[in-house]
């Protein structure tokens, strides 16, 4: 695993804090208007519960390089995939290792195999695996100890020459913490966005990790969603807009049809986030200080 120095740690951290009082503000903003979609209720305790919802445990993940995590709250099982090279699968108190060997992957990476014959290390190997294969689909997977959804679903077969064995579980690709943060809309294909256009203020997004949740202004209404990450790409979920109209705003509906239910490619780099289409619609938003 790779280990990272206390700076590093500490650097994620403030990436939450430093952004509070705008988050506060939007926040205070919005609270006023009526979504035209009603946002579901999650209790907060089984939030905790849930790996996915929980940012700590999202750090510690990414911080040991881990791109996917799954898991089986009921069964007691979890999987770690390391850089894309390591399968680790844990139950009954036994680690299994395999190096990854191939990858197979729909042409719209709506199911994701990893498969390998490598074996790498078992504490006492009394399963005698030889092979073992994970299947991802994009398929939202219900955590019945929480009773909440994550993005995708895991089938897990670990075989040798007499049987093999199945587990099913949930699980999710792993995204940057720097990507929780306030972003402003700044370019829609490499020209500069014309204030005119949002004379009420430029669209912002607010993303953050625990449980894939997305908040913003449009540049009139305030929009709730989700997001998840798909290996090196974005899938935005289905916006709930408030129902406000302004007639002077006239760059909102075009905003909001490049986001809503579309999936992009994504690169962070020096305080931006460029977001990138299969129709090679760009989007580019820099980091509100």
């Amino acid at each position: 695993m790779i280990k990272y120095p206390l700076y590093a740690v500490l650097s994620l951290l403030v990436v939450f804090a430093s952004c509070k009082s705008h988050k506060k503000h939007l926040r205070d903003k919005s609270n006023s208007d009526t979504l035209s979609v009603a946002m579901p209720i999650i209790n907060q305790s089984a939030e905790v519960n849930n790996p996915y919802y929980n940012t700590n445990f999202q750090l510690n993940l990414f911080q040991d390089s881990v791109t996917f995590y799954g898991f089986n709250s009921t069964n007691k099982w979890e999987l770690k995939i390391v850089n894309n090279q390591t399968l680790l699968f844990t139950h009954d108190g036994e680690t299994i290792e395999f190096k990854h060997e191939k990858l197979f992957q729909t042409q719209d990476a709506s199911i994701v195999k990893y498969y390998s014959t490598k074996l790498v290390d078992s504490l006492s190997n009394k399963a005698g695996k030889n092979s073992i294969t994970i299947t991802v689909s994009e398929e939202k997977y219900l955590d019945l100890s929480s009773s909440i959804y994550v993005p995708f679903s895991v089938r897990i077969e670990l075989q040798n020459s007499q049987r093999s064995v199945v587990y099913s579980g949930g699980g999710f690709y792993l995204a940057e913490p720097t990507i929780h943060d306030i972003w402003v809309l700044d370019s829609i294909n490499t020209e500069k966005i014309e204030v005119k256009k949002f004379p009420q203020g430029l669209p912002t997004l607010e993303f953050k990790l625990e449980g894939g949740s997305l908040s913003g202004f449009s540049g009139c209404n305030y929009l709730n969603t989700d997001f998840y990450k798909v290996r090196n790409e974005i899938q935005f979920g289905d916006m709930a807009l408030t129902m406000k109209s302004c007639m002077d705003v006239t760059g909102e509906s075009d905003f909001i049809t490049l986001l809503n239910k579309k999936r992009y490619s994504y690169t962070l780099k020096n305080g931006q986030l460029i977001l990138v289409h299969r129709d090679k619609s760009k989007l580019a938003f820099r980091k509100v200080d």
